[in-house]
């Protein structure tokens, strides 16, 4: 064979929807000039062929279709040249399991191929047990989730057209039934610099994230009490020097005998309690945490009451917890709730709950605002098409940056349907009806048709449309 190939790969094993990079060398060996395609220009190559030993299938992995041909170059003898890439610039996603991988090269106007020696590689997966969808309002999202080993991984989710899974690694051990929660930075930044937090073996815990300085080591502390929850999603504070690592500030209820929020602060490699306010009450019904552009928090709630729920907002900062604010009340029964900030200030919120009188018994949407200065618009209502003896449940809301909700419940027979402005649940695809299946929503594009991002139970974690098809193809 004149030209030989050497193929090495970074590492030899990922996880399912991770990536390798590779590296290929082309060598002359021969006496005379070879014409090769150009490493630096090629469209079309190499093709990776990959072979599954225990199936004993092989698999031809190829760069999207291309309808240039790649141009030659010659290659004198004893010369070379090198180049490299990613696996993910190939398809199809590889399912777990053991591989070989070849690279195959065409030459000589495609009259000669040149194929490598093979390079083992494992492709694990990561059952997702827990799911913590970013709630930010555009189609690049992050994704946590804890695999069936009590592993935290963390994933990039492209909410777009020809968007996918475009990033899986592992955080580390957090244990089994350890649920993690994401930082955000003020409105409108980006979040490449974050904080992820969890609670384990009776403390608060967390790791910092930076392309700069990559993952700190775990920050922890003890918690106040072992009845202690999250308010998601908590909050970093930006710095300008990419040498530091940025804070973190976290607001937790604190349950047990003496209910309370309280404030925690992570500064300088430590945690340290903040301000306090006792809680009065049973646990809110729901809540989340907002982190404005000029740095300002709070957290807005769904408390009960006698004949209903009522919406109430408190102000708070590491040194102090402000007063609750009610910003409006209605009387129904809750089922669930959600809300985002978008990019203007805004937060726009959505509140499934059933209508009931001595007459009827209504399932509905009701959205709401609250604008930069804390005033409140209860805006629409929208009814949707469910029998009133029918029960829902697992029910979640998603809001999109323009005020869209979108969300999924289950019926009492356990079938999940996709709920919208339409009114009109539609039955989920039978991919993710399996009981138990962590599942979240997001918006193609941001704004666009609701998606679903779930966990495979062997795999990892997928993203889809609502009837089980792939996310459409970029659009130019």
């Amino acid at each position: 064979m004149s030209l030989k190939l050497d193929l090495t790969l970074h590492r030899d094993e990922i996880f399912f929807q991770g990536d390798i990079e590779w590296k290929l060398s082309l060598k002359n060996e021969g006496k005379k000039d070879l014409s090769i395609p150009d490493p630096v220009t090629w469209l079309r190559q190499p093709v990776l062929r990959v072979f599954e030993p225990t199936s004993g299938k092989t698999v031809l992995l190829r760069k999207e279709a291309s309808p240039m041909s790649d141009m030659e170059i010659p290659l004198i003898p004893g010369n070379s040249m090198e180049t490299g890439g990613s696996i993910r610039e190939f398809l199809p996603t590889l399912d777990p399991g053991m591989y070989e991988i070849r690279a195959v090269v065409q030459y000589e106007n495609g009259l000669k191929t040149a194929e490598s020696l093979p390079s083992p590689f494992r492709v694990n997966g990561s059952p997702v047990r827990d799911l913590v969808l970013d709630t930010r309002k555009n189609s690049d999202l992050s994704v946590l989730w804890v695999d069936s080993a009590g592993t935290l991984m963390r994933g990039s989710v492209s909410a777009c057209h020809g968007g996918g899974i475009s990033f899986v690694e592992e955080v580390g051990s957090i244990g089994i039934g350890n649920v993690a929660e994401f930082s955000l930075p003020p409105n409108g930044e980006y979040p490449d610099r974050r904080w992820i937090c969890w609670m384990a073996e009776g403390k608060l815990k967390a790791r910092h994230f930076s392309p700069e300085l990559g993952w700190s080591d775990v920050v922890q502390s003890g918690l106040p009490d072992p009845d202690c929850r999250i308010v998601a999603p908590f909050h970093s504070t930006e710095t300008k020097d990419t040498g530091k690592r940025s804070g973190g500030e976290i607001l937790l209820l604190k349950g047990g005998d003496s209910p309370s929020l309280i404030a925690v602060q992570i500064s300088s490699g430590r945690m340290e309690e903040g301000g306090q306010v006792d809680w009065h009450g049973p646990p809110p019904l729901w809540m989340m945490n907002h982190n404005t552009a000029r740095g300002g928090r709070f957290v807005t709630m769904i408390l009960e009451t006698l004949t209903g729920f009522r919406l109430v907002s408190r102000e708070w900062s590491v040194a102090k917890i402000g007063s609750e604010t009610i910003l409006e009340e209605w009387e129904g029964t809750f089922v669930s709730a959600g809300a985002t900030l978008r990019n203007n200030g805004v937060v726009s919120g959505a509140i499934l709950y059933w209508v009931e009188s001595e007459e009827e018994r209504n399932l509905e949407v009701l959205s709401w605002e609250r604008d930069e200065k804390g005033a409140f618009r209860d805006l629409s209502s929208t009814e949707i098409d469910w029998l009133p003896d029918q029960p829902v449940s697992e029910a979640l809301v998603r809001v999109s940056g323009t005020g869209k909700f979108a969300g999924v419940f289950s019926d009492s027979a356990g079938t999940k349907y996709l709920l919208e402005a339409s009114g009109n649940p539609v039955a989920l695809a039978d991919a993710v009806q399996a009981p138990g299946l962590p599942l979240d929503v997001a918006f193609l594009e941001g704004d666009e048709p609701p998606v679903l991002v779930y966990g495979d139970p062997v795999k990892g974690i997928l993203i889809s449309m609502v009837d089980g098809s792939p996310l459409p193809p970029e659009l130019f």
